[in-house]
């Protein structure tokens, strides 16, 4: 595996965590929620708040770094 590999691996996973433990303001898994709803709702992407990620230092600094790569790893 190689170290760009490895990096956009651990991408993945920050975000995957972020969209898995992120709660709103009344304590809602909010994109959780958003992903169980996209099959009966058929739709192909949720919509993910920029304010919600400075929640998330790295995602936002890759984001504003890097936004194809952010952009990947929220993709997969």
């Amino acid at each position: 595996m190689t170290l760009e590999t490895q990096t956009r691996a651990a991408l993945i996973d920050q975000v995957q965590n972020f969209l898995s433990s992120f709660k709103d303001k009344s304590g809602s898994f909010r994109y959780v929620e958003e992903i169980d709803q996209m099959m009966a709702k058929q739709v192909l992407y949720i919509v993910v708040d920029y304010n919600d990620l400075v929640s998330q230092r790295e995602i936002e600094i890759k984001f504003n770094n890097e936004p194809d790569e952010i952009l990947y790893a929220f993709g997969r």
